[in-house]
């Protein structure tokens, strides 16, 4: 039997307000890999973009978590999950094909060893991406399974401290990365990145975030009867603690990647809880929760379009504006997706979220 701190039956209640959030997220999320202040400010881009913006997949670790484990789970919701979960990758891989395979298998069978190009691409599947976005998909199953198996031995603060060691490795591989050069392991670490993948964007580095998003699901009745303005205010300020400590890190030549840092954690805690106490209502919850979905993982092929028509036709967008558009052309094809799949031969589009 699962060994939790609370086990309570669901009962049904408003969550609006966590997929308002990923929604946000999602916003973000394009935010970080489009750059939209850098025609303008590159200071202002890592401020908004670099450091406040990187809750978002946390974020989306902890609330899926919180989902998953809500209620209890046994091996049929487990099963249930990771099969919703792969035939989400799939079809995203399939849909993302041409690109990935443009932007990085044609590169990586002509430029690198045979031996060496499937290695890369057998890793990407194992422990990272085979296509941009996809090690959110891979971590989420990796974690589901694993949280969900240590929890038959121990508790979840037990399962939150040895995620947690997991973590503070993917931060000093990230913001404070440049360290391990520093320290002379900087070899060690090539050859470890050779056989595994960037720790950040891993399949371990949503461990601590769904073992938060389960603390979550187990004490759901206690979090809800909060205070969401004193917790939206702690948001705030751990986020603004994120870009400090980013910035701090940046400032001293120590930021590798800024994926992760110590202040998310507090940062994901604290907005988590705000969402789970609001008493907010939205129209069409079930559209805006699609639509997140679809936006994340569509946006890194009209980026590429973008770049691409950039490179080759030398039609320049500023970065802000290339934002918008390719915000817009996402949301399109996510109201085009949401428009046909219920459409008899159409349906399968209801996969792509």
């Amino acid at each position: 039997m699962e060994n939790c701190e609370i086990q309570s039956k669901p009962v049904k209640k408003n969550f609006d307000a966590i997929d308002g959030c990923k929604l946000i997220a999602a916003l973000f999320v394009v935010g970080i890999h489009t750059t939209p202040l850098d025609s303008w400010s590159e200071a202002a881009n890592f401020a908004l973009f670099e450091c406040l913006s990187r809750f978002a997949v946390p974020f989306f670790f902890a609330s899926s978590a919180f989902f998953f484990f809500r209620g209890g789970v046994d091996g049929k919701k487990l099963w249930h999950y990771e099969r919703r979960m792969a035939i989400l990758y799939a079809i995203w891989f399939l849909v993302a094909f041409p690109v990935t395979f443009a932007r990085k298998y044609w590169v990586l069978f002509t430029d690198y060893p045979l031996s060496v190009a499937i290695w890369r691409t057998v890793r990407g599947f194992l422990f990272a991406s085979s296509f941009r976005g996809s090690w959110f998909l891979s971590g989420s199953m990796f974690c589901a399974a694993v949280i969900y198996f240590l929890s038959k031995k121990l508790t979840t603060k037990q399962i939150m401290r040895i995620a947690g060691v997991f973590y503070i490795f993917c931060v000093l591989c990230s913001t404070y990365g440049k360290l391990i050069y520093w320290v002379g392991l900087g070899a060690q670490y090539e050859t470890f990145l050779f056989y595994f993948a960037h720790p950040y964007t891993s399949i371990i580095t949503g461990l601590l975030y769904f073992a938060i998003g389960k603390y979550f699901a187990e004490h759901e009745q206690e979090v809800t009867q909060k205070d969401p303005k004193k917790y939206l205010l702690l948001s705030a300020i751990s986020m603004a603690g994120a870009f400090l400590e980013m910035t701090v890190a940046q400032i001293l030549g120590l930021v590798q990647s800024t994926d992760c840092c110590f202040m998310l954690i507090p940062n994901v805690y604290f907005l988590m809880t705000t969402a789970l106490c609001s008493r907010i209502h939205l129209k069409h919850v079930k559209e805006i929760r699609a639509s997140g979905v679809i936006v994340f993982f569509a946006h890194f092929s009209v980026l590429y379009a973008f770049q691409m028509i950039d490179k080759y036709c030398g039609i320049h967008f500023d970065t802000w504006t290339r934002y918008l558009l390719i915000l817009l052309i996402s949301f399109s094809f996510a109201s085009f997706v949401l428009h046909m799949e219920d459409r008899k031969h159409w349906r399968w589009m209801h996969y792509l979220h």
